[in-house]
């Protein structure tokens, strides 16, 4: 729900079933696990504007996070390196600004990386992206 307020729920393209009583894996754009816990948020070209919030740093069984191509805005949350199980992080084609987190050099699993068409500054940190796992794909 973090999520939704913090970006603008409201006027996203498509926001089917957010904030509603319909369990996680109906809402558009996520994905759980056998156990009801968060694996993906994919909302690529969703028109989610504003920033990200710190809350997605507790999701611990997430997997991928593709917000590819909207109008996400401020820094990139260093909380996003609590994300122990995560091996896509596509943010590219928004708006952020600041610098790269060096947290995101903790994330073991990480294996695509997008930070493309922003506006951050500093380098990837190194143990970002683990490599011969396959191509980046910013999602479906």
């Amino acid at each position: 729900m973090a999520l939704y307020e913090a970006t603008d729920g409201s006027n996203w393209a498509n926001n089917d079933n957010w904030l509603t009583d319909a369990p996680l894996g109906q809402w558009h754009g996520v994905e759980v696990n056998g156990a009801g816990r968060v694996t993906e948020l994919r909302l690529t070209q969703n028109r989610l504007s504003g920033t990200i919030p710190e809350e997605l740093g507790g999701l611990a069984e997430l997997e991928t996070l593709t917000f590819f191509a909207n109008q996400l805005s401020g820094s990139i949350p260093s909380a996003l390196g609590n994300l122990a199980s995560l091996g896509t992080l596509w943010l590219s084609s928004n708006d952020f600004t600041g610098p790269i987190p060096p947290e995101l050099g903790d994330l073991a699993n990480l294996w695509q990386l997008g930070l493309a068409g922003n506006s951050l500054s500093g380098t990837v940190p190194a143990g970002s992206c683990r490599s011969g796992r396959g191509r980046p794909d910013p999602g479906r």
